[in-house]
């Protein structure tokens, strides 16, 4: 299979495009690639492949220089085009153009040094985006940690921007703005009126042609870690003191690591690792470090670390950006998307060690939302991520579990891999099952619609209309249901066995160290008021807790914690449960509503969908996955899914009407019908809010402060602390 929906020479594909029969190819090739393929995404490529036909014109390339549209990246990404070629510096030269429709008008540049996104106009709504030259620098450092054949000395790789509709002259000129000049100068940025140089660009570099010679060695190259990514992943402990481990931890890390060299050792064997540890045990950080020695130890293995966690993968990201070798490539490569991790992209155990943090949050689907093209698998997730790895290490709180739909838990993890084998052929069997089915109510609809058009002169316009509109949308969801059997031929399983090990962390390093602040925390929350009593844990001379009298007392005390002169790297935020609705869209003014409101007292929740405009944006975390470490986080609460995974200094959370302490029954219970974050139907719902707040009052590293809403749970807090 081929990773292009569309390849030519220069001059072939002027000939397809003049001759109108360009996109029957790109469809054709999309299709039989697996390659998107939505409306929406074959209106885009008609576009784009307009304007470079104009471009290749004006540049005068060769007629053997190489043409390719949606290059699928290494593990996930799609490159809109590229071309091959040689230069007039015998170099073999890869040049990947990330395009973009948007225009002056519908660019607004996020005023933070750093990160270079922008918030742009895209179907219809404004969304918070890459900068288009860190798009294309992303896709430069994914294919450089993965393509051998595009980092040689005899080779080049060069990234470009393309917004054709943008003008360098126009007004505002946001994308160009200075804070952007360090990823623009990493991959150049040109705007429509820049299009004659750019032209001239690609001219010096691919004037010699033979591109069908590069382009066959770069798709054909393996997809494996290249020496670059091996070198950064090495570096990782390198001088980087928030990477350094203690005690247990590095204990804890040598025992992994053994684990997986034993395993690694034998071709027939495969190993699933359950790494249990509560709060602050070091589960992420121990993942890291095994990774960087398995880098050292074992240069050509494919070592990789996901979590589901979008705010903690792209921090770290941030944080291993900067760890790099001497050709620039950088350790974040070595975190991935957790969906990522199918059988559309990997076979039975090509990756050779993958390391999943926070595993408690594993959801039955293997599925995404947006996924594009054929990537999707009936496998349930723990299945797919055993079968694409050969060890599988799980980093697992078996209390941090926050809704029904996440159903990674340690006993759950074992069965699965425990019957890995019957269990591939039981859900590949049940997804047969589905198949015929929906071939049987695709055909009886057909047969429907089929007695409908012979009824059709017995009824009025409007009831056949609807009839027939009602039985065609059926019709339609199973045809999508059976498009679907191609995720067949995805799975080719031969292990039969998987050996399974587990393992505990206990020392922790959060919470001060506290133990007993943990202990009376797990006692409190999900025990009575006799056990609590009973227990007496004591923590005082441990761990910072107290209780606020109203939200204005709490926010008062966590933002003189935040930054404070004495220590400005001290970092203190505010959280609280998700009982306030999230607002998809912004004041007339332009500025976030403060959704969550107590009495008279009032924030807004952390940067999600919507961003501020100016001048109000100066006052917030650019997003979400920036609310912990950006310093105008401060000025928003964090919910659970930002705040899980991460630690800061000190953590004010406000305990919404979702949980109150019963005085009958002399212990703390939930309320159904306050919160967004579980559903009222969840069989665990009393489990699952309790967990939620048992990892909001766990994420201080020297204390925790708390409001309660129930002014009955605020007392019960205050008498046993």
């Amino acid at each position: 299979m081929a990773r292009v929906a569309y390849n030519a020479s220069v001059k072939q594909f002027i000939s397809d495009w003049d001759t109108n029969q360009f996109m029957d190819i790109m469809c054709k090739g999309a299709e039989l690639n697996r390659i998107g393929g939505s409306a929406s995404e074959k209106k885009s490529w008609e576009v784009n492949a307009s304007k470079l036909r104009s471009l290749i014109s004006l540049s005068h390339l060769p007629d053997d220089t190489e043409v390719a549209f949606e290059y699928k990246c290494p593990l996930s990404g799609r490159i809109d085009c590229m071309l091959f070629g040689y230069g007039k510096d015998r170099k073999k030269h890869i040049v990947h153009i990330e395009m973009k429709q948007w225009s002056n008008d519908t660019v607004t540049q996020i005023y933070d040094t750093g990160v270079f996104e922008v918030t742009a106009l895209v179907g219809g709504s404004y969304r918070l985006l890459s900068h288009p030259s860190q798009q294309a620098w992303n896709y430069q450092q994914n294919i450089l940690n993965y393509v051998d054949a595009a980092d040689t000395p005899d080779s080049q790789l060069n990234g470009y921007a393309y917004c054709y509709n943008y003008k360098y002259t126009g007004k505002p000129n946001d994308l160009y703005a200075e804070q952007y000049r360090p990823v623009i100068e990493k991959c150049p940025l040109n705007g429509g009126d820049q299009v004659v140089a750019f032209a001239e660009v690609l001219d010096k570099l691919l004037s010699e042609g033979r591109g069908k010679e590069v382009f066959h060695e770069f798709t054909s190259c393996t997809i494996r870690p290249t020496k670059n990514l091996i070198d950064a992943a090495a570096n990782i402990f390198n001088d980087k003191d928030e990477f350094v481990l203690l005690d247990d931890q590095l204990t804890s890390s040598n025992i992994i690591f053994g684990m997986i060299e034993k395993t690694i050792a034998d071709p027939s064997k495969k190993m699933a690792l359950i790494v249990k540890g509560g709060p602050g045990t070091g589960k992420t950080v121990i993942a890291l470090k095994v990774i960087a020695e398995l880098s050292k130890k074992y240069p050509k293995l494919n070592s990789l670390f996901t979590t589901r966690s979008k705010a903690l993968r792209n921090t770290l990201r941030l944080k291993l950006r900067n760890i790099a070798t001497e050709t620039n490539t950088s350790a974040d490569g070595l975190i991935r998307d957790i969906y990522d991790f199918r059988p559309a992209n990997f076979d039975e155990g090509e990756v050779d060690v993958l390391l999943i943090d926070e595993a408690h949050r594993i959801r039955k689907s293997s599925n995404f939302m947006t996924d594009r093209g054929n990537v999707g698998t009936y496998l349930t997730q723990v299945m797919s991520l055993l079968y694409c790895s050969k060890v599988c290490i799980f980093f697992i709180d078996d209390h941090q579990g926050i809704n029904k739909e996440e159903i990674g838990n340690s006993s759950a993890i074992r069965e699965a891999a425990e019957n890995y084998a019957q269990r591939i052929k039981d859900e590949t069997s049940d997804f047969l099952i589905e198949l015929e089915e929906n071939r049987k109510k695709y055909s009886k609809t057909e047969k429907e619609i089929s007695v409908l058009s012979e009824m059709q002169a017995m009824l009025t316009i409007e009831e056949y209309t609807n009839r027939f509109d009602r039985l065609k949308k059926r019709l339609q969801n199973y045809q999508e249901q059976l498009s679907k059997e191609y995720q067949l031929s995805h799975i080719r399983s031969k292990v039969s066995e998987v050996e399974i090990q587990t393992m505990e962390l206990v020392s922790q390093f959060r919470c001060n160290g506290s133990d007993n602040y943990l202990d009376w925390l797990d006692v409190v929350l999900y025990e009575s008021s006799y056990n609590v009593k009973e227990r007496d844990i004591k923590f005082k001379d441990e761990y910072r807790f107290e209780v606020c009298d109203s939200a204005s007392e709490l926010e008062m005390k966590i933002r003189a914690l935040n930054m404070p002169e004495d220590n400005p790297k001290q970092i203190a935020r505010i959280v609280a449960g998700y009982c306030w609705k999230w607002s998809d869209k912004l004041q007339p003014n332009g500025d976030l509503y403060k959704d969550v409101k107590i009495g008279d007292w009032e924030m807004p929740w952390e940067t999600n969908n919507v961003k501020a405009r100016p001048p109000f944006s100066e006052r917030y975390a650019p997003s979400a996955d920036l609310w912990a470490s950006h310093p105008m986080g401060i000025n928003q609460v964090g919910c659970i899914f930002s705040a899980q995974g991460f630690e800061v200094d000190y953590i004010g959370v406000i305990l919404g009407p979702d949980i109150r302490y019963d005085r009958d029954r002399q212990c703390i219970i939930t309320e159904k019908g306050h919160t967004h974050s579980v559903n009222d139907s969840d069989p665990s719902f009393d489990e699952h809010i309790k967990n939620i707040y048992r990892v909001l009052m766990s994420r201080g590293k020297k204390g925790c402060y708390i409001y309660c809403v129930d002014q009955a749970l605020g007392e019960y807090f205050k008498l046993y602390n």
